[in-house]
């Protein structure tokens, strides 16, 4: 049913747009509360561990306990944007951190792939950039909205390749 999954990618794509016009123009109060970090970073993983699976991706998950005073909603929404960027770009390998420095955590989320490397990684947090332009299936907002809620929680986002 070819009419079926273009509604259903039209959907899709409205979501996306929605969450990401939503995320620009409200201002919402954001919760400073003590969050387990890791553990909600593993339920998400857990989430997606079928789709980790087929795809033969390694998911390598950090083993260390980090509480953080955070907002558990928008740090769900990142780690979820984030892991469904690695299933459409990691090629066998996504590894995870978690480390906490002083007042700070740093989340680190590297992954393998063939994609020959944007010649600006910091591009891809600008909205409707895509690490691989031949795909039709991205419009570039996911980590766009990563960028935004990272802001929104008072961090900062960097992306790098090597």
């Amino acid at each position: 049913m070819v009419s079926a999954r273009h509604v259903q990618r039209l959907e899709e794509l409205l979501e996306v747009f929605f969450e990401y016009s939503y995320l620009v123009t409200q201002h919402q109060l954001v919760d400073n509360i003590p969050v387990n970090a890791t553990a909600l970073l593993q339920d998400v993983v857990a989430g997606y561990y079928v789709a980790f699976e087929q795809q033969q991706i390694a998911v390598e998950m950090p083993d260390n306990t980090i509480i953080v005073h955070s907002d558990a909603t928008l740090l769900l929404r990142i780690f979820q944007n984030v892991l469904r960027n690695a299933l459409k770009y990691a090629d066998d390998a996504l590894h995870l951190t978690i480390d906490q420095h002083t007042d700070r955590a740093m989340f680190t989320f590297c992954n393998t792939t063939t994609l020959e490397a944007h010649p600006q990684p910091e591009r891809l947090l600008e909205r409707f950039q895509t690490g691989d332009t031949t795909r039709k299936e991205s419009v570039g907002l996911g980590l766009a909205i990563v960028a935004l809620l990272t802001e929104k929680l008072g961090g900062t986002l960097t992306i790098t390749h090597e």
